[in-house]
């Protein structure tokens, strides 16, 4: 028996390194989906002085507001971090608490259905794969419909995107190869 969980807990490790490394390398700078969007919005976010005007809610904010002319006419810089509304609310006042300084403004735009709090975990688990990162934002009453239903889809998503994404990166890196006649 103590053998076994030796062996147990070595592929344990095992796979948390793996794991490990393929999130070190994960890389969605190429991906198309809109989902995706998350990273450079986030990095935005971070990139952005105070004071700022941050703007959050679902579909309606980065389709509905056109940023570049708010920022124009408010002359303060504008980061858009909308997404889609079933991000919930919790979530989308999550990812933004940790950026805002004092002299920053929010601007919450919210879908009539989600003021009860509502989410979808599909929404929530394709962000998680494109921003691993974003796991920080959960709150409990995520985790049950989120990681435990859909975890390890999630950790499959990132892995076979780190994979994908690392696999382009080594193809643009090589020497084309001479053709043969």
């Amino acid at each position: 028996m103590r053998n076994f969980c030796f062996k147990l807990l070595s592929f344990l490790l095992l796979q948390i390194f793996a794991f490990a490394v393929l999130v070190t390398r994960h890389d969605t700078t190429q991906e198309t989906n809109y989902l995706a969007a998350t990273v450079q919005k986030h990095a935005l976010l971070e990139q952005t002085a105070t004071p700022k005007l941050v703007l959050t809610g679902g579909s309606n904010v980065p389709f509905g507001i056109q940023s570049p002319v708010l920022e124009k006419e408010l002359g303060l810089p504008v980061v858009n971090m909308g997404l889609v509304a079933g991000m919930g609310i919790d979530f989308m006042l999550a990812e933004i608490a940790g950026s805002l300084r004092a002299g920053d403004a929010v601007l919450l735009s919210l879908e009539y259905d989600r003021l009860g709090g509502g989410f979808d975990p599909k929404v929530i688990a394709q962000l998680l794969e494109y921003r691993p990162a974003n796991i920080r934002y959960l709150k409990p009453k995520h985790f049950r419909k989120v990681i435990l239903d859909h975890g390890l889809l999630i950790a499959g998503e990132i892995i076979r995107h780190s994979l994908h994404f690392a696999a382009k990166a080594g193809n643009r890196d090589r020497a084309p190869r001479p053709r043969l006649q």
